[in-house]
């Protein structure tokens, strides 16, 4: 009889991470396609390309738009919603990579995966990072829950478009937790676009607010094009994720002022918006935009540029009523 002590032994942390990583690539692949790094790992397992749809002689085809991240695949049998990374240079190689990157983990026992941006997790928590202190990531699997249903509905109405594509098929679990980390990988790919942006908004926001309040009444271009204001307010808003349902705009009715007027109106609201969108940004990534940017943000803080808006305006409510403003929202419900 064969001697067993003479014979490596399967350890169970080997075989959940077999099942975890055998799941996760499930899960993906039909919105991702997953390349492994075996050699040479410093936290990064795994290269994820993302899939899209697209028209291709008017057929449904899925194509490789040449967009990656990165991801540190981790397995268990519990369902922690966090994970703590034990080497702080695991942690800075992870974060100062050049592609996004995410630690994913898979719950072998739920067959469910969740996950952490992990450059937005620092940004948030840059004082800890910055010294080199503990960092448990937190994991989340649906980053957009209040709006569930109405994600879910859009993204199966995209790929059901596919021929010989049954609701069956689409996994709605998998397609959801796709979807969430798809978006999070969308927003990284623009973020420094979007920092830019926001630190050129800042910086002009005073000299703006005084030359459209200095507009009101005169005649002078406001680069309006076709009755439209070129709104960096708006451009801003779209970066941030808002419900561009949110913005203001002129209302068609005859007691309105006249168009130019109410578009001076209409961007003033809209600026405002913008300006509470980033102090909310702002306020969860104080310390990452102090370090970064230093002395440029002194006398740009969306605080005291604010406190500006006010003392020149008044409340957002009045430049509403001055405008005769109504939601986006409000205007198309009334064209329906």
């Amino acid at each position: 009889m064969a001697n067993n002590k003479l014979r490596p032994k399967r350890s169970k942390p080997h075989e959940t991470n077999d099942i975890g990583t055998a799941i996760f690539h499930y899960a993906i692949s039909k919105h991702m396609v997953s390349r492994s790094i075996e050699k040479n790992d410093y936290g990064i397992d795994e290269l994820i390309d993302v899939v899209d749809l697209s028209t291709f002689k008017d057929k449904m085809v899925k194509i490789l738009p040449g967009q990656m991240f990165a991801v540190q695949l981790k397995s268990s049998i519990n369902n922690s919603k966090s994970h703590t990374l034990r080497k702080n240079s695991t942690l800075n190689y992870l974060f100062y990579n050049n592609i996004p990157t995410f630690l994913v983990k898979v719950n072998v026992k739920t067959k469910k995966y969740s996950f952490a941006n992990i450059r937005k997790q620092v940004r948030k928590n840059w004082v800890k990072f910055n010294n080199s202190e503990p960092f448990s990531l937190k994991l989340s699997s649906s980053l957009i829950a209040k709006n569930e249903i109405n994600i879910l509905h859009r993204l199966k109405d995209k790929y059901l478009e596919q021929p010989n594509t049954s609701e069956v098929d689409l996994e709605l679990n998998y397609l959801l937790s796709n979807a969430c980390l798809l978006m999070e990988f969308s927003y990284e790919l623009r973020r420094d676009e979007m920092e830019l942006d926001i630190l050129l908004f800042l910086t002009r926001f005073s000299a703006h607010i005084t030359f459209l309040k200095n507009s009101i009444g005169n005649k002078n271009d406001l680069g309006v094009v076709y009755g439209k204001v070129n709104s960096s307010a708006e451009l801003l808003l779209t970066l941030l994720n808002e419900d561009f349902n949110s913005l203001f705009r002129c209302q068609t009715n005859d007691d309105r002022p006249d168009l130019r007027t109410g578009l001076i109106y209409q961007e003033l609201a809209n600026m405002y918006l913008a300006l509470e969108a980033i102090r909310k940004l702002l306020q969860v990534e104080r310390e990452y935009w102090d370090y970064k940017y230093g002395y440029r943000m002194n006398n740009i803080w969306p605080e005291k540029l604010s406190n500006n808006f006010v003392s020149m305006f008044g409340d957002i409510s009045n430049i509403v009523e001055c405008g005769r403003l109504e939601r986006l929202s409000v205007l198309l419900d009334e064209i329906k």
